[in-house]
């Protein structure tokens, strides 16, 4: 047993994943910070919003039949809550961790970080061209939490949260057998009909966050992350990791303060 808690340290602490690592908490430091400089980036987003409220299901019947059926089971609505915040900030450490710590598999790692870094990239684009507002927005459901830097009210179409689902679904399905696998593939399936029947999301921003789960995972398929270029020694990694780490803290603390916006349908 000590030699494999000797052997887990060692790996945790080479530069290899060391580098991984850095750039998994870079590529969350920059989402969040695209979320406060969205003001400024989507200035000249276009609100496709009473186009798709043309849609079918996207009435304010179908709406709040769901909403309230899913009220009407506090136990069952409690558990969706969790799963829709814990889904997203939660699947990526959950996932991480599962891969690094428990199956030290780089390769899927990898994987792994150019899928997230696709799907940010995505999604950021789509944003800055065009948004939507969520369901609870739109007809004015109360007992919701204030906009965040990590929740924007435009940051719905496509959805990065079923897009995140989707993809973790996909970077674990090889290990599906395995217990530690199967229960994270049970919770990211979860955040689908949690974005949904608690009116966070249209069914049409949980397809679009698949197709683009799908498109970045595909990317993702022949691509390893190439350690050897950087030249930072392991000492230095592990200062780099601990500003990170304490960066990303920070950027999670500040993205649930509110943000005042002003909304036009």
């Amino acid at each position: 047993m000590a030699n494999g808690k000797e052997g887990l340290k060692e790996f945790l602490l080479s530069k290899n994943v060391l580098i991984r690592v850095n750039l998994l908490l870079l590529s969350y430091i920059g989402w969040v910070t695209f979320g406060m400089l969205y003001s400024i980036l989507g200035r000249w987003s276009v609100n496709l919003t009473p186009y798709l409220l043309k849609l079918p299901f996207t009435s304010r019947n179908f709406v709040l039949s769901l909403y309230s059926a899913i009220r009407g089971v506090p136990i069952l609505y409690k558990i969706l809550e969790a799963v829709y915040y814990i889904g997203f900030s939660g699947a990526i450490a959950f996932e991480s961790m599962y891969l690094l710590v428990l199956k030290r598999d780089l390769k899927i790692f990898d994987r792994l970080l150019v899928t997230y870094t696709c799907m940010y990239l995505i999604s950021g684009a789509s944003y800055v061209l065009f948004h939507v507002y969520a369901p609870h927005v739109v007809y004015g459901l109360e007992g919701y939490p204030g906009e965040g830097f990590l929740t924007r009210k435009e940051f719905v179409f496509p959805s990065l949260h079923n897009a995140f689902a989707m993809a973790n679904i996909l970077i674990l399905w090889g290990y599906r057998r395995e217990p530690g696998a199967l229960l994270l593939i049970i919770l990211n399936a979860l955040v689908p009909p949690s974005t949904l029947l608690l009116a966070h999301h249209w069914i049409y921003d949980v397809l679009s966050g698949f197709l683009v789960a799908t498109l970045a995972f595909k990317a993702s398929m022949q691509c390893r992350i190439q350690t050897e270029k950087y030249l930072l020694e392991t000492k230095t990694l592990l200062k780099v990791t601990l500003i990170f780490s304490i960066m990303v803290v920070v950027t999670i603390i500040l993205s649930f303060f509110p943000i005042v916006s002003h909304i036009n349908l």
